[in-house]
């Protein structure tokens, strides 16, 4: 828990707190109770793949990959990918699977 500590301080600040085995990292907001996550899953229960715009920091994308069913979020942002790239690292280490690319489009 140490390193994923030092690994989001390293790349504050962050707006959403990301949830990693039961415990919240990075911002004030909390992603877990996201509303607009359990409504995009009604209006498309057995999707396997999703293209996410505006993923932010990523926190919505690791939430949306850990639905059942899922198999792949694209999630994409126009900003500076080093929060997500974090979070993607942090998550690794937590045992997660996951990849980034940042790169211009």
């Amino acid at each position: 828990m140490e390193d994923l500590t030092a690994e989001f301080a390293k790349l504050a600040p962050w707006i959403y707190q990301i949830r990693i085995n039961g415990v919240d990292y990075g911002g004030t907001i909390g992603a877990a109770g996201d509303v607009r996550i359990e409504q995009f899953f009604r209006f498309a229960p057995n999707v396997r793949t999703i293209l996410e715009l505006g993923a932010l920091e990523g926190a919505q994308s690791f939430r949306l990959a850990d639905h059942p069913g899922v198999e792949r979020v694209l999630a994409l942002e126009g900003r500076e990918a080093k929060p997500a790239q974090g979070a993607i690292r942090a998550r690794k280490v937590a045992g997660a699977e996951g990849g980034v690319r940042a790169g211009e489009l």
